[in-house]
């Protein structure tokens, strides 16, 4: 049986917010995973981490976009750059949004 997929969100700093996708993802989990990405809108630099993720569709995906563009309108700033050290061991598919 394969576990519930879910979306987790987490507060790192003053201006750090993590959201987590751990299973799969699909039309059914859309809205939570948009509704999440608008929280997280309210923190200047968000990680969307990937790595626990068995499967996201487009919807998903899209969702994490529009996302990106509540965050900065010109619809963000995508970084592929190394997770911060303190987090580095934890992340392994992940991508950094900024508003700046």
């Amino acid at each position: 049986m394969t576990a519930q997929p879910t979306v987790d969100f987490e507060i790192v700093s003053p201006v750090i917010a993590v959201v987590t996708l751990l299973g799969e993802h699909d039309i059914s989990t859309e809205s939570s995973v948009a509704a999440t990405m608008t929280l997280a809108s309210d923190y200047p630099y968000v990680l969307v981490d990937l790595a626990p993720c068995t499967f996201v569709d487009s919807l998903t995906v899209g969702a994490i976009l529009k996302g990106s563009a509540v965050l900065a309108p010109w619809a963000g700033n995508w970084n592929s750059s190394p997770a911060p050290p303190h987090r580095a061991d934890a992340f392994n598919g992940w991508a950094w949004i900024s508003s700046s």
